[in-house]
């Protein structure tokens, strides 16, 4: 049986259709302003991320996304910044 990472038919898996990137502002002059940080319907990712680093796919966490999961154990990873390092 061929490993789904290996399929060429699955393109992706647990993600949201692919779409246009628009930035919504409050209103005409912040839209004018270009500061999209300030919009209200805008949310930043940057932060601490908790980080798992699977040798192969098939050693990755199963669920990992669920509510309930345990990831006391994962590192802690600042973003941005870059996890090779």
């Amino acid at each position: 049986m061929i490993r789904e990472w290996e399929d060429p038919r699955i393109v992706g898996r647990n993600r949201l259709p692919a779409r246009a990137s628009l930035l919504p502002y409050a209103d005409e002059a912040a839209a004018l302003e270009r500061v999209y940080e300030e919009s209200p319907w805008i949310q930043l990712l940057n932060g601490v991320w908790k980080f798992h680093y699977a040798e192969r796919p098939e050693l990755a966490p199963v669920n990992f996304y669920d509510e309930g999961y345990d990831d006391a154990h994962w590192l802690d990873l600042p973003v941005p910044s870059n996890w090779q390092v």
